[in-house]
């Protein structure tokens, strides 16, 4: 991310002290407020009965909202010949790093944390209600904070010991990931798809959670490559068949094609903005990039109080 372009990033960043949003694909404000389900959805629930939670196998179908026209159906590619990647036969354990940004580490009880939570709620309505169980993260420019919503999202939804939660890091311009979980940088997504590793060993548990996590495992000179490779779709389909909820920590919407290729192969996006920072005008655009029937909401940052650091949140 362009300032999280450096290497890891600075350490002892904070995280912004609250979380805010509106409904996909409709106005996009500035002003915090807590991520809800898109108003086709919402009224749907009200009115409808309810109904089975999809099997955790199915591939959620999109109901855009009314009036607008359906996305071409996604292919996700057969899945990768092999055993089904298991929580308990991985490789590597992980245990987070000391960085602030993991706020839900440090302050689990803390606002931050409490709206992460919040968040974490609205994306199991959505897995429970229509069957989503994969969502992209992503932003129109770097530094917004993706990388600190979807890591924080994946703590806490991976307390429950029932759900199998995991994280990916497939942005290639400036992976997060590694350093955040203290990850080898030599076994990453990378090195899977290129066969150096089998996928189980290159997929890390974290300590304490009921959570994988998969980092990019490097830069790549052409990104769009990769994300557009066979390889890639087939490693997406394992991990969606192997957990209850897949978190894909994307880069930047725009200006690059990495956003839409993945998009391609998830269930639903979810827009992450800075609040006083992004502007509506590239918000716009990046919606407009993936698709608005594909962003179920948008969550915006607010920045902490100047007196507790300057530094803003990287992601």
């Amino acid at each position: 991310m362009s300032d999280d372009g450096k290497k890891g990033g600075p350490k002892g960043a904070f995280p912004p002290k609250t979380l805010a949003s509106t409904p996909g694909s409709q106005v996009f404000s500035n002003k915090p407020g807590m991520m809800r389900l898109p108003e086709s959805i919402e009224s749907g629930r009200r009115s409808a009965a309810p109904e089975a939670p999809a099997p955790r196998s199915a591939r959620a179908s999109w109901s855009p909202p009314s009036g607008a026209a359906a996305p071409a159906p996604s292919s996700r590619g057969a899945l990768v010949k092999g055993q089904t990647i298991s929580l308990t036969d991985t490789a590597i354990s992980a245990m987070p790093s000391e960085s602030k940004d993991l706020m839900v580490l440090h302050e689990k009880d803390g606002p931050f944390a409490a709206e992460v939570r919040i968040l974490a709620t609205r994306l199991e309505e959505m897995r429970t209600r229509l069957g989503y169980k994969s969502f992209l993260f992503t932003s129109p420019g770097e530094g917004d904070g993706k990388t600190v919503v979807a890591s924080n999202l994946a703590l806490v939804m991976s307390e429950d010991s029932e759900r199998k939660i995991a994280l990916i890091d497939a942005n290639f311009r400036a992976p997060r990931a590694g350093s955040l979980f203290n990850l080898d940088q030599n076994r990453g997504l990378l090195q899977a798809l290129e066969g150096k590793f089998p996928l189980s060993q290159c997929v890390a548990r974290v300590l304490g959670r009921n959570l994988i996590v998969l980092h990019a495992g490097g830069t790549h000179q052409n990104p769009a490559s990769i994300l557009s490779s066979p390889k890639f779709k087939s490693l997406l389909a394992e991990l969606y068949q192997s957990v209850d909820v897949l978190l894909i920590d994307a880069p930047a919407a725009i200006p690059h094609a990495d956003v839409p290729l993945i998009a391609q192969n998830v269930d639903a996006v979810v827009m992450i903005g800075a609040a006083g920072r992004t502007k509506r005008a590239a918000l716009d655009k990046a919606v407009e990039t993936i698709g608005r029937t594909r962003v179920v909401g948008s969550v915006f940052l607010a920045r902490g109080n100047k007196g507790t650091r300057k530094k803003r949140a990287k992601g």
